[in-house]
């Protein structure tokens, strides 16, 4: 017992600062300790965005480099549709969401913006860092006379890249005000992401 307590003393005293605080610091004319960033001048340092006379910030984040493209940090993945269902067989889609077509995701890797591209149809939406969720839409007339719309989701999680597939949703109405439209149609299909 009487070494425990010896050796816990020891122990602490090997832990402490072997220099007094702000001995060797440097000591501006008035007395006031300099601090200064790592990488950045002494004059730099009286820039300093805390001090009241700072005319600029001395952080600045360098360019990106020339053949960077979209944000930082940016993921893409390729995206592929292998089952389609449609709510009768004889519905037409106004999408490129179609059975073995290929797109490409794009998306904040961290969390942020997330597009996806299937031909024309552009999808944009919200990545959370594992949720994805994005949507698209289009209006077109029909043979039936009317003109319609749609609403397009594609959503899931993307918290492994192996074996992860995506939901694939659409709806569609006629454009409010038209009569005697055809029945509406839906689809839904399963989307696989590639890494």
């Amino acid at each position: 017992m009487r070494t425990r307590r010896l050796l816990f003393p020891l122990l602490l005293a090997a832990c402490g600062a072997r220099t007094a605080l702000g001995e060797g610091a440097d000591v501006d004319d008035d007395g006031s300790f300099v601090f200064v960033d790592a990488g950045v001048t002494r004059d730099a340092a009286r820039l300093d965005a805390s001090r009241s006379d700072a005319s600029r910030s001395d952080v600045v984040l360098p360019p990106p480099p020339a053949t960077c493209s979209g944000p930082l940090f940016s993921c893409g993945m390729r995206l592929r549709v292998e089952e389609v269902t449609l709510s009768a067989g004889s519905c037409f889609v106004d999408t490129d969401v179609d059975e073995g077509n290929e797109g490409r995701l794009e998306f904040e890797c961290f969390g942020g913006l997330a597009t996806a591209r299937f031909g024309k149809t552009v999808f944009s939406g919200t990545f959370d860092g594992r949720d994805l969720d994005l949507c698209a839409g289009s209006t077109y007339r029909w043979a039936d006379g009317c003109d319609w719309t749609s609403a397009q989701r594609l959503r899931g999680q993307l918290a492994t890249v192996t074996n992860t597939t995506l939901q694939f949703d659409y709806v569609e109405s006629p454009v409010p005000g038209e009569r005697g439209c055809a029945s509406p149609c839906t689809a839904r299909a399963t989307v696989r992401v590639i890494p």
